[in-house]
């Protein structure tokens, strides 16, 4: 038990002194604020949140008085935070995150986006009446009953739980407790460096609830709580129930109130399991004849889940209806229920969660089986367990079991590896005749548990629900964003990555706002950075890569980008290849294309057959090689950028920027990304670089490469009849280039690589009708000879022509009206030894 608690303050005492003004109920740090609970004080919101979490960040949800539209914001800033309050207190209901969520949440947080557990949480409400809660407009009278009601209780839950008259013994009095408008919710702060599983903290929650008769919904880690300082305006249901608008606020706190995981208690042993696990025999089931016949321990929103197949007040809660089902059933375990009345409310077409349920093939038995799975792992710790980090897939073809390690990396064993390393592990399966322990090795009692966590596939899923069945390997972003400054990676992207260039610059930036707001969207353009060591690419890279955590690659040569066993890249979002150059290896280039546009890859993990996966991630080419890609003329993969040395050496900025970036520069440019507005983006529309017409131009092969040098010199090919030189026919500007003599005259000039001479003709024939913008080559007469070929425009229209086949401006030189230079060839007689033919 943490040192604090050696002095825990019993019923009747507040932490902080002696002597306390009892009417006053606000206690920070041991210091009483004047205060009358009649009204909000704004600056409860301040002092809670800023005592809760010191430095932020914290993550503030509006929901309106009906339901509907919720919004959830990140704050750093504690003035923004009051402003963003100010402009909806009084109009929409405000609650808090009690744990630390994902960057990218925008709306009510489900548990997956829980990022840190920050402490726990228990909402203490009133209890039903006599008879349950109306259920349309009550009678003057009896709405007058129920607001008597409801004042009595609250002054009772004030007592016990305030006051801390009968306060349970085997609970630490908390660090702080609102005043809900509804009841009083309990906050206990976990020490900085107290590490606590999603698992373990919901046991605790479970525990806590039943102690104090809390509200079973908020075991949840991702549950929201009510924002003290603000008022709670309970929709018309509530105020059918005697509810009116109140003040929320902070009924006591003493910060420094710290606690560990072991200072709680959890759920209570339960007895054995049976050998094989858990069976619920159902026979008829009879029908409810309403919610009233549950135990009262069914929380009112387990109620309004079980109605309506989703929780009314955060709507997309749960990623699927069987988990919203599973919920139900867990919460129907936790409060006392018969399987029999489970199987009634799960089974009735008047019940919205029925309807996942009704849609099986065999409804009774799902039923049953789902009852089974709920209640094994409430009686089962082991089995809890287990499922917490491993799991039954199928993976590549094969049977895995698939162990979620402490960094959150998944490792795939086979059975015979788990065995191993659960050796020392036993787990008492029932009683012999003698009264003994019958025991089997955990591992194999987990394998073959009938309620083990199984999943039909292995996917990455970045951003979007998960389907049932389904593993997903996306974890969310590793940086929570903040406000902050990062000025020094911008100077950095501005003045070295796209060397100055405003437009690269501005298109970088949304490039990776893009990947950073849809991690699943695939990127059809990727960036190739051209230029020396030291200059700063791969520290562009990398700390761009740091707000993808787990999900960043960096690979240092071929193998690892293009190699066998590439696991790493199914759950990849942005690979880095630092030094590869893919410009001359034909299979590296067609690869490349492959891995830079194609939404699946081949993936080939150790062990496992081969199997087909979407492809998320964008890629980072760095390289000193001058032909770092190979791009064609007309496709718009690569964005190459010639990146400026101006800052090589620089060590004092280059140590800055990195100081600033772990200051908070990372959360800065995540800020930076998240805020960016993308609504006129298209990443393929990327600039026209002078590096990437490079690229291109480098890139040309064959007849390609042939027509691009004869356009750039405008010469047009020799045509020699009989060993002597004529000059290509011209018209009005216009010149007829054959496909034979633009083939002889680009093999002789050695240009041409022996392996591309074949078919030259042919294929020049064809890029020729492209250009002269024909549907065949003519056939005409050239000094008694007839040759095959096309009349090509101007000099200057040939070019553009070009530029349009290929989408994008060629540098021509200075001249944009230079006209063909036709060759005039010197005679036979001239030419001498030196004859080519």
């Amino acid at each position: 038990m943490a040192d604090h608690e050696k002095e825990t303050p019993g019923a009747g005492q507040h932490t902080g002194g002696k002597g306390l003004d009892r009417s006053v109920n606000h206690i920070i740090n041991g210091d009483s604020i004047a205060r009358n609970s009649a009204g909000a004080d704004p600056e409860d919101l301040l002092r809670f949140l800023v005592g809760w979490s010191e430095d932020g960040p914290w993550w503030p949800t509006a929901i309106p008085r009906e339901g509907g539209n919720t919004e959830t914001q990140t704050f750093t800033d504690p003035g923004a935070l009051r402003e963003w309050v100010a402009r909806r207190v009084g109009r929409q209901n405000l609650y808090f995150s009690v744990n630390d969520l994902a960057p990218d949440t925008r709306k009510k947080a489900r548990k997956d986006e829980v990022t840190r557990i920050r402490g726990l949480h228990v909402d203490v409400v009133v209890a039903p009446p006599s008879g349950g809660w109306p259920k349309e407009q009550p009678t003057t009278e009896r709405l007058a009953e129920l607001r008597a009601y409801l004042t009595s209780e609250v002054a009772r839950l004030q007592n016990r739980v305030v006051d801390g008259n009968g306060w349970p013994a085997a609970i630490p009095r908390p660090t702080a407790i609102v005043a809900s408008g509804g009841g009083f919710q309990c906050f206990w702060r976990f020490e900085d460096d107290e590490a606590v599983s999603t698992e373990v903290a919901e046991a605790i929650h479970a525990r806590l609830i039943g102690l104090l008769d809390g509200d079973r919904a908020a075991v949840d880690v991702s549950h929201i709580m009510r924002l003290p300082g603000t008022m709670n305006l309970p929709s018309q249901k509530k105020r059918w129930r005697g509810r009116e608008d109140a003040p929320a606020y902070l009924a006591w706190a003493d910060w420094g109130r710290r606690f560990r995981a072991a200072d709680f208690p959890r759920q209570k042993d339960k007895a054995a399991p049976v050998a094989g696990g858990l069976r619920v025999e159902l026979g008829e089931v009879k029908r409810l004849d309403s919610l009233d016949d549950l135990p009262a321990a069914v929380s009112a929103r387990t109620r309004a889940l079980i109605v309506n197949g989703a929780d009314p007040d955060e709507p997309g809660k749960y990623p699927s209806r069987s988990e919203a089902l599973f919920a139900v059933l867990c919460d129907l375990v936790r409060a006392d229920c018969t399987d029999d009345q489970m199987a009634a409310v799960i089974l009735d077409p008047d019940f919205g969660i029925s309807a996942h349920v009704l849609e099986q093939p065999k409804p009774k038995g799902y039923t049953a089986r789902q009852i089974a799975r709920a209640r094994a792992e409430a009686v089962e710790p082991e089995l809890a367990e287990m499922n917490a980090r491993h799991a039954m897939v199928k993976y590549g073809g094969r049977v895995r079991v698939l162990v979620e390690r402490s960094d959150g990396l998944p490792e795939f064993l086979k059975k015979v590896e788990l065995f191993d390393w659960y050796a020392n592990r036993t787990v008492k399966v029932g009683e012999d005749k003698d009264g003994n322990d019958v025991k089997k090795p955990l591992a194999e009692w987990w394998v073959k548990h009938p309620q083990r966590r199984n999943f039909e596939r292995v996917e990455f899923m970045p951003g979007v629900e998960t389907p049932d069945g389904i593993y997903n390997l996306w974890r969310g972003p590793a940086v929570v964003p903040a406000p902050g400054d990062c000025g020094l990676f911008l100077d950095l992207i501005r003045d070295v990555i796209a060397a100055g260039d405003g437009e690269v610059y501005e298109y970088l930036l949304n490039w990776m706002a893009l990947k950073f707001q849809q991690p699943g969207a695939k990127l059809e353009t990727s960036i190739a950075l051209r230029g020396g060591q030291g200059v700063g690419k791969s520290l562009f890279a990398e700390k761009f890569g740091e707000l993808f955590g787990r999900h960043f690659v960096a690979v240092s040569d071929q193998k690892g980008l293009m190699g066998n066993f590439n696991a790493h890249l199914q759950q990849a979002l942005l690979v880095f290849a630092d030094e590869i150059a893919a410009a001359k290896n034909a299979n590296m280039v067609g690869r490349l294309k492959t891995l830079v546009t194609q939404t699946h890859i081949r993936i080939e993990p150790k062990g496992v057959d081969s199997f087909a996966a979407p492809n998320h991630f964008a890629v980072i080419l760095a390289s000193n090689n001058p032909h770092i890609v190979a791009t064609d003329a007309d496709d718009r993969r690569w964005l190459v950028l010639d990146v400026s040395s101006a800052r090589r050496g620089d060590r004092t900025f280059f140590r800055a920027l990195v100081e600033q970036w772990q200051g908070g520069g990372r959360e800065a440019f995540a800020y930076l990304l998240m805020q960016r507005d993308l609504s006129g983006f298209e990443h393929r529309d990327r600039p026209q670089t002078a590096a990437l017409a490079e690229q291109v131009e480098s890139s040309f092969t064959g007849a390609a490469r042939v027509i691009h040098e004869m356009l750039a010199s405008g010469e047009t090919p020799e045509i020699w009849r009989n060993g002597e030189p004529v000059d290509v026919p011209e018209d009005g500007g216009r010149v007829f280039i054959p496909s034979g003599a633009l083939a002889k005259a680009a093999v002789a000039s050695g240009k041409i690589l022996r392996g591309e001479a074949a078919g030259l003709e042919k294929s020049l024939g064809h890029q020729l009708k492209r250009l002269g913008r024909v549907q065949k080559t003519e056939q005409i007469s050239i000094a008694g000879k007839t040759a095959r070929g096309v009349w090509l425009p101007t000099l200057a229209v040939a070019r553009d022509w070009w530029s349009e086949m290929h989408g994008r401006a060629f540098d021509w030189g200075d001249d944009p009206h230079a006209n063909w230079d036709v060759v005039r060839v010197p005679t036979a007689k001239d030419w001498g030894d030196e004859m080519p033919f």
